[in-house]
């Protein structure tokens, strides 16, 4: 008669919690034969995302494994429009609620025009936002270039004049 040693079962146990240490799911258990393979997909839970979509493994022994669900972040963009001009600066994506400091002009331009800040209106004539300015993005932002139409320089010259004034005067005659 030959004895064959059993194989033994071990148990994996999946603990889904939040960065903060609470559970986020219950605790999924699963069982095998030593040395097999076991893979269990995470669960979804909306507006987080986990450390390991899919746990897999071999099983040597029982153990406990953690799965971490981190609060996906929003993210938002400041977008910079040339308004008619050329090259404006690159947009930048933040995280929602960031404080976004705005930039200048750099090498953006408009042939005849003066840059006099942003705005986030497309047609305002008066810059509201200023370069330097502090910005909190809680939505996608665009700021408009908002330009000064550059008057031509008229130059002036002062000529004096001299005024001739002559008088003539017409006599009569006594007969008429």
């Amino acid at each position: 008669m030959i004895y064959s040693e059993p194989v033994p079962n071990f148990t994996v146990t999946i603990k889904y919690q939040y960065e903060d240490g609470s559970q986020a799911k219950p605790d999924n258990t699963v069982t095998g034969k030593q040395n097999t393979t076991y893979s269990v997909t995470s669960p979804a839970i909306t507006g987080y995302t986990p450390n390991q979509s899919v746990v897999t493994g071999t099983f040597t022994g029982n153990k406990t494994i953690t799965v971490t669900y981190t609060k996906n972040v929003e993210r938002v963009t400041l977008t910079y429009n040339a308004n008619g001009g050329e090259n404006p600066p690159a947009a930048e994506t933040v995280d929602k609620g960031k404080e976004v400091t705005v930039k200048g002009k750099g090498s953006m331009t408009k042939e005849g025009f003066t840059f006099l800040g942003w705005n986030t209106e497309k047609n305002a004539t008066e810059a509201n936002i200023m370069p330097g300015d502090g910005v909190a993005l809680d939505e996608n932002v665009t700021l408009y270039a908002v330009w000064q139409e550059d008057k031509p320089q008229v130059e002036t010259t002062t000529i004096p004049l001299t005024l001739g004034v002559y008088f003539k005067v017409l006599a009569e005659d006594e007969d008429g």
